[in-house]
């Protein structure tokens, strides 16, 4: 928070704002604010565990935009080629800022199965069931760390606001009952039910 509040606490003294985290004493290495550039770096960072021969994997974060981006193909293809230990996790909800993934993916039905081309394992699910999601990202990491295999999982998932501040106009893009459809699924509000009933 004292980062975005442009405090000199912040772990970028306050002058990084919202894209520019970087906490390396933490292992977090940065947020990046053009779409796809952090997957180079990604692969960078687990070529760097293999080369130093240190234990450990790499988690990269992008969201379903970034992976119509050629940074993103050439870090696969570097990933799959030398067999880094890196999980590149796609939040896919559906849009990337106000253009859906029908308008921008040939290959739409699947984007972690893109995968596939670079003889990476992937792995595609929804975020409706936390537990879940943590055994399958656990999965993913575990076959980096111990067998040094990449691995793409893509989270079905979804936003009921703008982009950022600036995307002002989503409505525009989608309508009022996509949105509600949606509600029905929301992850948070399924938890809670499931903590209630479970008297937690």
């Amino acid at each position: 928070m004292a980062e975005l509040m442009g405090f000199t606490e912040g772990c970028s003294k306050g002058k990084a704002g919202a894209c520019g985290f970087y906490a390396p004493h933490l292992h977090h290495w940065g947020c990046h604010p053009t779409a796809g550039s952090q997957t180079p770096l990604a692969a960078g960072l687990a070529f760097g565990l293999v080369h130093r021969k240190e234990a450990g994997a790499v988690v990269c974060f992008l969201g379903d935009g970034a992976v119509n981006t050629g940074a993103y193909h050439e870090a696969l293809n570097l990933s799959g080629l030398f067999g880094l230990p890196v999980v590149f996790l796609i939040e896919n909800n559906g849009y990337a800022m106000g253009t859906s993934v029908a308008r921008s993916s040939a290959f739409r039905n699947c984007l972690a199965e893109r995968a596939e081309a670079y003889g990476i394992d992937w792995d595609r699910f929804s975020d409706s069931d936390p537990f879940e999601m943590r055994v399958r990202i656990g999965i993913a990491l575990d076959r980096a760390r111990t067998r040094l295999r990449p691995s793409v999982i893509e989270i079905e998932t979804y936003r009921y606001h703008g982009f950022t501040i600036s995307d002002a106009n989503h409505m525009r893009y989608r309508s009022p009952e996509e949105i509600e459809d949606r509600r029905a699924f929301d992850p948070l509000r399924n938890w809670q039910q499931s903590l209630i009933a479970e008297g937690i």
